[in-house]
């Protein structure tokens, strides 16, 4: 490809190294690693050509400094010197077999003017029956329409998965057959979404919405969504799918309440105690009684890892235990829960210390990735290249023995934890109190040791640092396990002759129209009436546009493990985080009365 041709994202695949593309940014969010604060990770986003082509975007941390102010919702850009990947395999915001990975030679050059050529928005709508139950191995962000019924104001919680309270705020969606679900915005964007003037619209007419970019949660077996920084809104917009919804509805509806009752809330509002910083042996010496709900902080070095080199188990999707195969269904190990259903979960068993004892910390699913750095499901796949569905893990789990080099990389580093006691201290067999980790507060960089050997190379001496070899393990542990090659990448075929999947290699386009633009939430001029007669007549001719919901993959499951298992902690919390100094094209609905902008002549 010419360094300056410019390809239609349809054009674009793997066999050319670098593309430019003239898109519109449709999404723009930044990760910083679970803090609203500190260091881009990566930035995403979501882009749409001429064509209506949509595709997912991702930029590392040292372009994203570079282009966090110039990058802006709704405007066109010259992308220049991208490349294209296989999309990944879980969280994905569109549903598209590429996406773009930029460098730091990667460039952005705005294209003032051209907004009105491009389509702003798209969206793959799922209905609130068919909204999976969060699992470990979320496939993609869900798209969902709905009319609000109610929203609440700002209310402070603050999960054990954060150091510091968030704010969040929730708001109820109704769909066309009556069924409601709650969607519970965080941080940045509770704060963004204008409550007060959706509710004044619901005064004069109902308020039909657009939510994309969230992922199914639960809170007490309550199945809810949650939108964080990867989350946006449309609210009474001239789409066709809006059009379709607001003709359904019957003429006379309640304006939207201020509140939700305490029950139905989907997100608690505590506020913890700051947790008190302890040494080992004096978490050891606790009271588990008077303590068992109790947070604590501690400063260890993660000295080994369990003797059964767990790194994973079968959880119970309702209240998180562990779960056993009972033929093609599950069980859960707790009598009392009825659940048939579960999914893979991390199960980290280590041993950390501070020099004066030593103590068990288990770290799971949320706790585990953080520290990990990747999803369980990744590491799965990686293992395994051939693995395509939740049939095939009975086959490996026999043979899946030694820890991968993520999770071995864990031994001899340092951290600060909020731990918990944990009621595996209750056991029969148990001997000492065991903690699970709640998050990780700090990880403090490597210290070098200024050990001597004899023997020493000379590039070693040359360096001026002496490295200590060890000359024996503690009994049962697995300290530092690395996986030979034939074991980190055993293909599935060698338990069951099943080959990789095939992927389709045609990007999904945007349902949304170049010449729909926006609708503002108010129009206190317009009556209802003449909203409906002025949309119906469109519907005959837009329903063609309208794309069905895609295929959600439900979370798979896994083999069968034999030992009992905490519960997990089921709070809420964002996991992406917002940037609050840019600017959103695509939340400007949300915002309050003002002049409307032209169709397009």
């Amino acid at each position: 490809m010419s360094n300056e041709r410019i390809s239609l994202l349809s054009h674009i695949h793997e066999k050319v190294l670098f593309w430019n593309a003239k898109v519109l940014v449709s999404r723009i969010w930044h990760f910083r690693g679970g803090t609203d604060e500190g260091n881009i990770v990566h930035t995403d986003l979501v882009v749409l050509d001429q064509e209506g082509t949509h595709m997912y975007g991702q930029i590392p941390p040292e372009p994203s400094e570079r282009l966090k102010d110039v990058l802006v919702e709704g405007n066109v850009y010259l992308m220049k010197g991208f490349m294209c990947k296989q999309a990944k395999q879980t969280y994905r915001a569109v549903d598209s077999p590429y996406m773009m990975q930029f460098t730091r030679f990667s460039t952005a050059i705005p294209q003032p003017g051209d907004e009105e050529n491009f389509p702003y928005c798209t969206y793959d709508l799922l209905s609130f029956t068919d909204i999976p139950m969060p699992g470990p191995n979320t496939r993609r962000f869900l798209d969902v329409i709905g009319r609000i019924t109610a929203v609440t104001d700002i209310v402070i919680v603050h999960s054990q998965y954060q150091p510091e309270p968030s704010e969040t705020r929730t708001i109820v969606l109704e769909d066309q057959a009556g069924n409601e679900i709650k969607l519970v915005l965080w941080g940045a964007r509770a704060r963004e979404f204008e409550a007060e003037e959706v509710r004044i619209a619901s005064q004069s007419g109902a308020v039909i919405a657009i939510f994309v970019g969230t992922l199914p949660k639960t809170y007490r077996g309550i199945k809810g969504l949650s939108g964080s920084s990867a989350c946006r809104w449309y609210i009474n917009e001239d789409l066709p799918e809006m059009n379709a919804f607001r003709a359904s509805l019957p003429e006379s509806l309640a304006a939207i309440t201020a509140n939700i009752p305490g029950e139905q809330a989907i997100v608690p509002a505590p506020v913890r105690e700051p947790p008190v910083e302890l040494s080992v042996q004096q978490l050891l010496a606790l009271d588990p009684f008077n303590n068992l709900k109790k947070q604590f902080m501690v400063k260890v070095i993660i000295t080994r890892m369990g003797s059964d080199n767990r790194w994973w188990f079968l959880s119970c999707r309702e209240c998180h235990k562990t779960a056993y195969t009972a033929g093609r269904q599950y069980r859960c190990s707790d009598h009392g829960c009825s659940s048939v259903a579960a999914d893979p979960s991390y199960c980290l068993c280590t041993f950390g210390s501070d020099d004066a004892a030593e103590a068990e910390f288990m770290f799971f699913d949320r706790a585990a990735k953080s520290d990990v750095g990747k999803p369980l499901m990744t590491l799965i796949y990686r293992k395994y290249p051939g693995f395509t569905s939740a049939l095939d893990l009975p086959y490996i789990g026999g043979a899946d023995v030694g820890l991968p080099v993520e999770i071995s990389r864990l031994v001899t580093k340092k951290y600060r934890l909020v731990v918990s006691i944990s009621t595996k201290s209750f056991q029969p067999a148990s001997t000492q109190l065991s903690f699970q980790v709640g998050r990780i507060d700090e990880t403090f960089k490597p210290e070098l040791a200024s050990f001597g050997f004899g023997g020493a190379s000379s590039s070693a001496g040359s360096s001026g640092i002496a490295v200590p070899i060890p000359t024996s393990f503690a009994a049962g542990s697995s300290t530092l396990v690395d996986l030979p090659p034939d074991e980190m990448n055993t293909p599935i075929s060698a338990f069951r002759g099943k080959g990789q999947a095939s992927m389709p290699k045609t990007p999904s386009k945007s349902p949304c129209p170049k010449s729909a633009r926006r609708k503002l939430v108010l129009d206190l001029y317009k009556s209802r009436d003449e909203e409906l007669s002025g949309s119906a007549p469109e519907l005959a001719t837009q329903t063609g546009d309208v794309v069905p919901p895609g295929n959600v993959v439900q979370p798979a499951s896994m083999p069968n493990v034999s030992q009992e298992n905490e519960a997990a902690a089921t709070e809420n919390s964002n996991s992406l985080l917002p940037d609050p100094s840019k600017t959103k094209r695509a939340n400007i609905p949300a915002k309050g009365a003002g002049t409307p902008k032209k169709a397009r002549q």
